[in-house]
């Protein structure tokens, strides 16, 4: 919260700017204020219709009735932009829309743009219709594993991709995810593997740290390793 309102403040000085219009919107959106994000981007895109940033902005800010088929149709050349296909692909994760998303990631394929971003939801893409709703539920169908299977594997691509380019935020939440996914499959050992690597992507960050020792105590309670559920327990309660 904190953020945005320094951001806020900071487009004070020239607030008519389409620059200053999609800080703004930025800020508005991190704040929360979703109305008011969305008429300050079209605002700055009103102002600068070439700009692929604005318009990447103006498809994550786009309320819910602003569809996918009118945001093409206003949009025109621009879609071809990987910011904006990455914004589209993020739109329709967010709507559990799997394979409109897919469809936006094959588009950042053919331009050549295969980063850890678009690996991380091609892979969520993927799992997700696969995915029971409680974390507690197995999945047991072998097309299903097979399919979960496929994510795993770019996940762990992603995650590497995202650790070596110095991306170790969205590499922890690619760990976290696999280890979500372990506990569907019910393997214990990639599950265990997951966490310890997020543990040390975590390392220096005691919020993110304390969660991910409270997943790590879970686990361990659930193998019957009590004295370990409770050794994380104690570590989650330090931070």
């Amino acid at each position: 919260a904190e953020a945005g309102r320094l951001m806020l403040k900071a487009t004070e000085e020239y607030p008519a700017h389409e620059k200053a219009l999609a800080n703004r919107a930025h800020a508005y959106h991190i704040l929360g204020n979703h109305e008011d994000a969305w008429k300050a981007i079209e605002l700055a895109r009103a102002g600068s219709p070439d700009d692929r940033r604005v318009a990447a902005a103006y498809v994550a800010y786009s309320p819910a009735d602003h569809g996918i088929a009118l945001l093409e149709a206003e949009l025109g050349a621009a879609i071809s932009d990987p910011q904006v296909l990455m914004a589209f692909a993020e739109r329709c994760m967010a709507a559990d829309e799997h394979e409109q998303a897919l469809y936006f990631i094959e588009r950042m394929k053919r331009v050549g743009n295969d980063t850890h971003d678009s690996l991380f939801i091609e892979a969520r893409a993927i799992a997700c219709p696969y995915l029971p709703d409680d974390p507690r539920d197995s999945v047991d169908d072998p097309t299903a594993r097979a399919r979960i299977a496929d994510a795993v594997s770019l996940l762990e691509h992603a995650g590497q991709v995202a650790e070596d380019s110095g991306d170790l935020r969205t590499a922890l939440s690619i760990r976290l995810a696999q280890a979500d996914i372990g506990g569907h499959l019910n393997d214990e050992d990639q599950t265990e593997r997951s966490l310890e690597e997020a543990a040390r992507l975590a390392a220096g960050h005691s919020r993110a740290l304390a969660g991910v020792n409270i997943m790590r105590s879970q686990l361990a309670l659930a193998q019957g390793r009590h004295e370990r559920a409770m050794d994380y327990a104690a570590r989650a309660l330090k931070h």
